[in-house]
């Protein structure tokens, strides 16, 4: 049994949202050890899951965080749109309460953060794009992040600038759910 699960989105093959010198997959691999780290000195275990690089990893990686017996699981990614979409979100699946009393957590600590519009806390059904992972771990506490617009040069900017701060208040955010 773990404390929490950090899973990197996306995968090398296909990173996901790219834009202005990074992508998810890139950002939060290098970023997530770091993370794991400020988790570990607030005394909380935790994994790091990459997504196998395949495919079919998508399907398979519910099971292999489910395996991990995490308190709770955050999913790390970047949004993109248009060239001025800016803020920072957390989707969480819907109806369910544990879901979204972390999803506050994490998401007031990264707007806190980051200093970035605040988008909310977004609840997406079952049909939803990466409703699969959510739903999939439905027996574990997890949302997933969206912290800045890879699309956006500011919001770039920002998560480059303040990603110390960004990965402690994160790690604050999940110790504190924890409690």
């Amino acid at each position: 049994m773990i404390d929490c699960a950090l899973i990197v989105g996306h995968r090398r093959s296909a990173q996901g949202a790219s834009g202005h010198g990074i992508t998810e997959w890139s950002w939060w691999m290098d970023s997530a050890q770091y993370l794991a780290g400020a988790m570990g000195e607030r005394g909380l275990s935790v994994a790091v899951v990459e997504r196998a690089d395949t495919r079919s990893g998508y399907r398979e990686l519910p099971g292999r965080v489910l395996a991990l017996e995490p308190r709770c699981a955050v999913s790390l990614h970047l949004n993109a749109a248009i060239a001025s979409a800016t803020g920072t979100e957390t989707l969480t699946a819907a109806g369910d309460a544990e879901d979204l009393r972390l999803a506050t957590h994490v998401q007031a600590a990264m707007v806190g953060a980051l200093g970035l519009r605040d988008r909310g806390v977004k609840p997406i059904p079952r049909d939803h794009r990466g409703a699969s992972l959510l739903f999939g771990l439905w027996t574990v506490p997890c949302c997933l992040i969206e912290p800045a617009f890879v699309s956006n040069a500011g919001d770039v900017a920002r998560l480059n600038e303040r990603e110390g701060a960004l990965l402690a208040a994160l790690a604050d955010a999940v110790a504190a759910y924890l409690r």
